[in-house]
């Protein structure tokens, strides 16, 4: 399935750099799902939401549009249920482990958990 993704950016008034390079990867330490590329699915309004709110860009932000399609490589957290279920698998398996401390313990830190086994790719 083919969807509008956007991508929000700090301006820093590279508009080339972006348009022949994008999409950019994250990989500050304390980025929410990890590391990845981070997109607002389908709803500009929340790249909008990003630049102003969320991430409050000093400077302004570019929002880039590019589209991609919804495949086995996207893990889905949103409308995919065998995605959701190993998510909560992998939850539950670091409860067994000792690995999941409550209130500390983040959706990206179970993310990196998934990617460090061998059932995720």
């Amino acid at each position: 399935m083919k969807r509008k993704a956007y991508q929000t950016l700090e301006d820093r008034g590279n508009a080339d750099e972006i348009e022949n390079n994008g999409p950019f990867l994250c990989d500050r330490k304390n980025a929410w799902l990890g590391r990845g590329y981070y997109f607002w699915d389908s709803f500009i309004n929340n790249a909008h939401w990003w630049g102003q709110e969320g991430a409050c860009y000093k400077d302004g932000y570019i929002i880039c549009e590019s589209s991609f399609d919804l495949n086995d490589k996207c893990f889905d957290l949103y409308d995919n249920p065998e995605h959701i279920q190993q998510f909560k698998l992998a939850f539950n398996l670091m409860k067994e482990k000792g690995l999941f401390v409550k209130d500390k313990t983040t959706v990206g830190r179970i993310i990196e958990f998934l990617k460090s086994s061998n059932t995720f790719s």
